[in-house]
């Protein structure tokens, strides 16, 4: 059996521990958030991400550990970037303070509105490009939907039959 790999050439078994990993690192650790302006690192952050990017990407057929590892990723880059982390925190800490102290506990509905008053910003188009680049690049999620990948890895497409169009229905008989 051929070893399957993701963009970043690791394992996908090396991916998944990796992601499941890093969410239960922040989930883990509680649900402490100051709400003094601190930074918003670790567990709050990392929910409050996870959500956001269920909500701007909704598929009933992926778990909720696919998002996380969405979350994870955009923490990672945060962390590594100063202005990154700040504009972040920024966001995360407006989105409590818009909803009354508390975004997580608002209705599905009013989160999604919540962010809909924030779709021109850059917090919100940040996550919103970071969910997107790493929800739909995970071999797991391709997996989910039915998509076998790329086909550069098995030689591209040439002679792979997808000219073979058997599952549309018969043209119906011209009159």
């Amino acid at each position: 059996m051929r070893k399957q790999t993701d963009i970043r050439g690791e394992s996908r078994r090396g991916f998944l521990k990796e992601s499941f990993a890093l969410a239960a690192l922040a989930f883990g650790a509680g649900n402490a958030h100051a709400a003094s302006g601190t930074p918003m690192t670790g567990p709050r952050a990392a929910r409050m991400l996870t959500v956001m990017a269920a909500t701007l990407y909704p598929h009933a057929s992926l778990p909720p550990a696919l998002y996380s590892s969405v979350s994870a990723a955009v923490l990672s880059k945060a962390n590594r970037d100063p202005p990154v982390r700040q504009m972040l925190d920024s966001g995360l800490l407006e989105l409590d303070a818009a909803s009354g102290g508390d975004w997580l506990a608002l209705s599905p509905a009013a989160q999604l509105g919540s962010l809909v008053q924030r779709q021109n910003g850059a917090f919100f188009q940040f996550v919103r490009g970071m969910t997107a680049l790493n929800l739909y690049s995970n071999p797991e999620v391709w997996t989910r939907f039915g998509y076998g990948g790329d086909a550069w890895s098995f030689g591209g497409y040439a002679g792979k039959n997808l000219d073979d169009i058997n599952w549309l229905p018969e043209p119906a008989a011209a009159p």
